[in-house]
């Protein structure tokens, strides 16, 4: 009769692995742990969202939840709901003012970057919760991708029709 493997510690290769110390390369190598840790790292770990993110810019913020405490000391349950406004942001890309409702905090974002455009092309990591955002990075991706196929084919002297749907300003009388 074989003898069964000694049975495997999962915690206790978590603890090892996340511990800091030893080799980082054989660390990673013998934990499949420690290169997600590594990469998720100050990021919020999934988890569900909830759904008024999904339809509009939150980035990242959440309800919060707490105690409200008087001043006789009694703890009653309460929440924070993100500070989300109504805000008109024109996408220069497919020529749109998108109508959508965003947390202050990623108005502060969109002021960074320089525009909803820019954030959502350049750190699509604060806005991955959102299905909104990625659909309108998506139509943003195609638009400008429909752009540059335009510039290729007219310099090349190549006729193309790009279809209205994709790009709606090209088809406009001038």
């Amino acid at each position: 009769r074989s003898q069964s493997p000694a049975p495997h510690d999962e915690r206790e290769e978590w603890r090892r692995c996340n511990s800091g110390a030893g080799d980082c390369e054989r660390a990673m190598s013998a934990c499949p742990w420690a290169l997600a840790n590594l990469v998720t790292r100050g990021y919020r770990q999934g988890g569900p969202v909830q759904n008024a993110a999904k339809r509009g810019i939150y980035c990242g913020r959440e309800i919060g939840f707490g105690n409200k405490v008087s001043h006789s000391k009694r703890r009653t349950r309460r929440t924070w709901r993100p500070n989300a406004q109504w805000k008109h942001y024109w996408i220069d890309s497919i020529q749109e003012n998108i109508r959508v409702k965003v947390t202050t905090h990623a108005m502060r974002n969109i002021k960074k970057y320089g525009g909803l455009e820019q954030l959502l092309l350049q750190n699509p990591r604060l806005v991955r919760d959102s299905e909104f955002a990625l659909n309108l990075r998506q139509r943003i991706v195609d638009a400008r991708a429909a752009v540059e196929r335009k510039i290729l084919l007219d310099h090349l002297g190549i006729e193309d029709v790009i279809p209205r749907d994709v790009l709606p300003s090209l088809h406009r009388k001038k």
